[in-house]
């Protein structure tokens, strides 16, 4: 009886462990349970919001920029720029196609382990941010490919931003002959 107990339970976690094994994803897979930071306590939304070395991890993977945003609870700004920006729908399916979204709060003592120890508030000294909310566009070696936004920004502008560094027009223009053109470009249609 016992016996047939032990096989009963094994069978039982061993068909758990499987179905739990096929719905993972690229934010649950054996790779990032490897690459997970060590110590956080933070719960990431699972829709669009990665920890600082995940956020590494895939944009060397998936070729993709990080996008970086700064922030501190008690900002109001910041709280407007994720209630209002980063919850517009055009903006949220926009970031998770073309980049690795890092939320940071410049207050946190949650550690995290990518290129050097690091606390999460230590980022904002490491990107050199000056004031909240602050978005920085970083390549997978943590290194900014473009400058810093700040203050708050309303999707329609958050947009045009975004679609300047994913087509790496930075490289080439700056974001005001970016929009120009791409005013122009509306125009046309």
């Amino acid at each position: 009886m016992l016996k047939n107990l032990v096989v009963l339970t094994s069978i039982c976690l061993l068909s758990v462990t499987q179905t739990a094994n096929s719905q993972t994803d690229k934010k649950t897979d054996l790779k990032y349970l490897e690459t997970k930071v060590l110590y956080s306590k933070k719960t990431i939304e699972k829709d669009l919001w990665f920890d600082y070395k995940r956020a590494l991890f895939l944009s060397a993977e998936e070729n993709k920029p990080i996008l970086i945003s700064f922030c501190t609870d008690e900002n109001s700004f910041c709280n407007k720029m994720y209630n209002k920006t980063f919850k517009d729908p055009i903006i949220k399916k926009y970031l998770e196609e073309h980049f690795i979204s890092v939320k940071v709060d410049a207050q946190s003592n949650d550690r995290i382990q990518a290129n050097k120890a690091l606390l999460e508030k230590d980022l904002v000294k490491e990107y050199d941010i000056e004031g909240f909310p602050s978005v920085a566009f970083v390549n997978s070696e943590g290194k900014v490919i473009s400058g810093v936004t700040k203050g708050f920004v309303d999707s329609d502008k958050f947009i045009n931003i975004l679609k300047y560094i994913a087509s790496e027009s930075y490289k080439k223009k700056t974001l005001k002959e970016f929009e120009k053109i791409q005013k122009t470009n509306q125009a046309g249609k």
